[in-house]
């Protein structure tokens, strides 16, 4: 009977231990769901704040290349408008000379007629600059304003050394 309450007793201290480990077997499958659950839940959240910082730094590039944009524009415009009344001021001495060439004769015309030519063609690639200012890009602007500044100052050149006539 002792043989068969030891056997009895192992068996019953088997089936706890079986039960027992089946139980932390659950547990731990329990704790690594859930643990995976919490990094699944780490990851979407760490997902959205990287997409809201991607989206806040988009928005943020926009406008500071909007705002970029809107002081080329107006740098642009001051350029033409001040080049526009320097130029409408310098007109007025070309005038001045085409009307003294009107009535001058002999050497004097002739050299009246070959400077306003010059004037001419000078006065025309100036007008070519400025209106290639309006393509002109953020990146292009620069080389465009030195081709616009050096047309300019040859008409100028040219402009005021007739004047001396």
């Amino acid at each position: 009977m002792n043989r068969f309450i030891t056997i009895t007793a192992l068996g019953a201290a088997v089936l706890f231990a079986a039960t027992g480990c089946e139980k932390t077997a659950q547990q731990d499958q329990e704790k690594i769901a859930e643990a995976q659950r919490e990094a699944d839940q780490k990851t979407a959240n760490a997902l959205r704040e990287s997409q809201t910082q991607i989206t806040s730094a988009q928005l943020e590039a926009n406008k500071q290349a909007t705002q970029a944009q809107m002081d080329f524009a107006k740098l642009r415009d001051d350029y033409r408008g001040k080049m526009q009344s320097d130029f409408d001021a310098l007109n007025k001495k070309i005038v001045k000379l085409e009307t003294k060439d009107a009535t001058a004769t002999g050497k004097v015309k002739a050299d009246l007629d070959a400077k306003l030519d010059d004037i001419h063609a000078k006065r025309d690639a100036w007008r070519a600059s400025m209106t290639s200012l309006d393509g002109a890009t953020i990146d292009t602007w620069d080389a465009a304003r030195a081709r616009s500044d050096k047309a300019w100052s040859d008409l100028d050149a040219a402009v005021s050394h007739a004047s001396t006539f």
